[in-house]
């Protein structure tokens, strides 16, 4: 009865790389040099006017950013770089200053097209036509990274965490979360509920 109470629940993809290979020693040294293991978070948001919402995209990459699970700097949001590439808010050719959608997405294209701006973003925008951006976008992603969990209460925690970030924007940005582990950590969940 008191090793049962002192049972503590974990999961680390660790344990399932074979010993002696690169993918354990990357791992490993990963693990031991630097944050440990940060999983990924993709953030997504669907089929919505992102003209008229470029300002909660920015307010949804600025709470995803502030998660107390999230590693900040991980952050790779395309409005925000946009943004921060364009001037800012306060420009009236930045990501939030145009005066109409058309030239606001025309624009976006250009950018995530552009070498050497915001091309490394252009995988995260899937537009309804991408022969004719002023037909809108269909759907985005961001990303980011978890900090590296203690233990298994911790990544429930933190899967519940961003999962509460995206509900605040269901309404505007139709937003879910996802990180492939969380297909073990609702596993967790349902093992320690």
């Amino acid at each position: 009865a008191v090793g049962i109470v002192r049972l503590q629940l974990d999961f680390q993809f660790t344990w399932f790389i074979p010993s002696g290979t690169d993918a354990k020693e990357a791992a490993l040294i990963s693990l031991d040099y630097f944050t440990g293991e940060n999983v990924p978070a993709f953030m997504y948001t669907k089929d919505v006017d992102y003209y008229t919402k470029r300002a909660d995209v920015i307010s949804l990459c600025d709470d995803f950013a502030a998660n107390e699970y999230i590693v900040s700097s991980s952050l790779s949001c395309w409005m925000k770089q946009w943004d921060s590439d364009t001037s800012g808010a306060a420009s009236a050719g930045s990501a939030v200053g145009y005066a109409n959608a058309n030239a606001w997405y025309a624009s976006l294209k250009t950018y995530l097209t552009t070498p050497g701006s915001g091309a490394r973003f252009e995988g995260f925008v899937k537009w309804t036509d991408s022969s004719d951006p002023s037909k809108g976008i269909a759907a985005t992603t961001i990303f980011a990274q978890f900090d590296a969990a203690k233990d298994a209460n911790e990544n429930i925690a933190s899967m519940d965490s961003v999962r509460t970030v995206a509900a605040e924007y269901k309404e505007s940005l139709d937003a879910l979360v996802f990180s492939p582990p969380f297909v073990f950590w609702e596993g967790l969940k349902v093992v320690y509920g």
